[in-house]
């Protein structure tokens, strides 16, 4: 219920805000009420309470961002884990393995990928039979 009457206040408020924005000034003092005078001063009280903490909450924010990396930077420039100690050295790589026997065109000559009986017409040949 709290939030509700808030709301309804500062929505109250912007409301006059328009208003006070687009009537012109022949019309102000006969075309606000009471209640849209004090919800305006409410609203306009809210949003400078607002503004005024917007520096201290971006300092914080920096601050706190500023220790993240910081903190990332240093775990990263500490010793290498024992995971990465245990590691292997790094060895010469693999030749380059040579080529399959689909690229190079012989169609009948079973792979390694390949079970040993299938060859490349056996799919066709399963079809027929089944």
């Amino acid at each position: 219920q709290k939030c509700k009457l808030h709301g309804k206040l500062q929505l109250l408020g912007l409301g006059t805000a328009l208003k006070i924005l687009l009537l012109p000034e022949q019309l102000l003092s006969t075309s606000l009420s009471r209640a849209e005078l004090v919800a305006f001063f409410n609203t306009l009280q809210k949003f400078s309470a607002a503004i005024r903490a917007v520096p201290e909450m971006s300092v914080k924010y920096f601050s706190l961002q500023s220790s993240y990396k910081s903190d990332i930077l240093t775990e990263s420039m500490q010793a290498p884990s024992p995971e990465a100690s245990r590691a292997a050295p790094p060895t010469a790589p693999a030749p380059p393995a040579p080529p399959s026997s689909r690229a190079a065109g012989s169609a009948g000559v079973p792979t390694r990928q390949e079970p040993a009986g299938a060859q490349a017409g056996g799919a066709e040949a399963d079809l027929e039979s089944g």
